[in-house]
């Protein structure tokens, strides 16, 4: 076993949570790049190649993205232009597909653009993202509404691919405006069809770490709004409160401060950190600034046994023979056989399982398997083991022909989905955040649960295997409080 502590990270596939189940929420809560594991960024700049869209008021993002390399040009490494990457940098095609959002479609044929780019040049890209200029409030109806028709049509015809949904920039209308609703719009379609979305807006909204949401003042793109009679902004009055952080601004920024740039910039890290596989554990911090590490990180691979006592987040990949030393096996007859590169064969039991030997919060789980033989898998984790198939204490799943069970200190919960028994590999998913557990199959989600307040951070046994059949695990990740 490897726990990845800095740069050195497999995340079981590219991807981590693909695109359906992502649903990042990208807003002034995730402007603190402490929180973003130096591995999941590594993983980012290595395994993400963005297409990013844009006219002047997005160049924020890339002015912000120039002033946290400056600062720190191992984390946040990234080139803008096709041939200049170098390896270990995100690559960002700046402006390609040309165009921006908000133009009147017949002058901005955004979809055709994009068709084009990523059947031609822009092949190899796995994230797009097309971002809106001053218009959102003021474009007719129906190019509105075609935004949300064209984006579906794209992500069908390009399933491997992570389309970035985006609010528009304030226009100093506040909620009673059409760009409020029309923003409230785009934000209900990705919660309720679980989109990713850049929040460009509520980014503009928020001072950091405060809780004041200016849209009230009906504030403006660039923080400037009037409260008792008199002009004041936001951004301008944090930064005279907080010097520190003048050294990691941009020296210009298009059309609005400074800070609104660092801002977006923290925040399109942050997602390029989910996009590559982190689970953030919370989305209700408050968002606060921390100053960015200036020492170049430094990559390590360390090996343990156990995590137990680990009072960090770590993330352990599994993909050689050495790795699975730390897993034995479980209410099986036969021999656990890890093999080069293609991970471990566990034999049939009841149940047989594989677990590893150490104690560990889990918070976030991923592998792939394939039955070989029977029709049943399962995974366990924060679970004291009793050699049951449905332990009375902890948390797991239960895959078979009849469906999913999601067991929950010894209850279970039918859910319908099922792909046990057909011999095909599939990848399983499994997280906690914000009190609730969610289980994804191939990408779609098959079970979500509220979970037992002590399930969410109390150390127990991790286990993979089936009942009565012969499962074969590759692939395994797992990240830990």
């Amino acid at each position: 076993m490897r726990r990845v502590t800095a740069l050195v990270m497999m995340m079981a596939a590219f991807g981590g949570l693909p695109g359906s189940l992502s649903a990042w929420v990208v807003d002034h809560r995730c402007t603190d790049l402490a929180q973003v594991p130096d591995a999941a960024l590594q993983m980012a700049r290595t395994e993400l190649k963005v297409s990013f869209a844009h006219g002047a008021a997005a160049a924020q993002i890339t002015a912000g993205l120039a002033a946290l390399k400056t600062a720190n040009p191992s984390l946040y490494s990234f080139s803008l232009t096709p041939g200049e990457s170098e390896s270990d940098t995100l690559s960002i095609w700046n402006r390609m597909p040309t165009g921006e959002l908000g133009e009147p479609e017949k002058n901005n044929p955004w979809f055709v653009r994009t068709e084009k780019f990523l059947t031609g040049a822009g092949r190899d890209r796995n994230v797009v993202i097309w971002a809106w200029n001053d218009q959102l409030g003021t474009i007719s109806a129906a190019d509105f509404q075609s935004y949300f028709k064209q984006m579906d049509v794209l992500e069908k015809r390009f399933p491997k691919v992570h389309f970035i949904y985006m609010t528009g920039p304030l226009d100093g209308t506040g909620e009673e405006g059409e760009l409020y609703r029309r923003n409230e719009a785009i934000r209900k379609f990705c919660r309720e069809n679980h989109k990713n979305l850049f929040d460009f807006a509520d980014l503009e909204s928020f001072a950091p770490g405060g809780n004041v949401d200016y849209r009230k003042y009906r504030v403006k793109s660039d923080g400037s709004y009037f409260a008792g009679g008199k002009k004041r902004n936001w951004a301008q009055e944090w930064l005279s409160r907080h010097p520190e952080f003048r050294t990691e601004l941009p020296a210009k920024v298009p059309q609005s401060t400074p800070l609104h740039a660092a801002l977006k910039a923290r925040a399109f890290w942050w997602m390029m950190g989910c996009l590559a596989g982190w689970v953030p554990l919370s989305h209700d911090n408050p968002g606060g600034l921390r100053p960015i590490p200036r020492t170049p990180a430094v990559a390590s691979a360390t090996t343990k046994s156990s995590a137990g006592n680990d009072a960090q987040k770590h993330l352990y990949r599994f993909d050689d023979v050495q790795d699975y030393r730390n897993w034995i096996l479980s209410g099986a007859q036969g021999t656990l056989i890890p093999e080069q590169g293609t991970g471990m064969t566990i034999p049939p039991g009841t149940p047989g399982v594989a677990i590893h030997r150490g104690r560990m919060p889990v918070c976030a789980l991923e592998f792939k398997a394939r039955l070989e033989t029977g029709t049943t898998l399962s995974w366990y984790f924060n679970t004291e083991w009793n050699n049951s198939w449905n332990p009375t204490s902890g948390l797991g799943g239960v895959c078979n022909d009849q469906g999913c069970l999601l067991l929950l200190n010894g209850k279970s919960f039918k859910f319908k989905k099922s792909v046990a028994g057909d011999r095909k590999e599939h990848r399983f998913q499994i997280w906690l955040r914000d009190g609730q557990v969610f289980w994804a199959i191939d990408g779609k989600l098959v079970a979500s649960h509220s979970l037992p307040a002590e399930l969410a951070n109390r150390p127990g046994v991790l286990a993979i295997g089936g009942w009565e059949s012969t499962v074969h695990v590759e692939s395994v990740f797992f990240q830990t409080r």
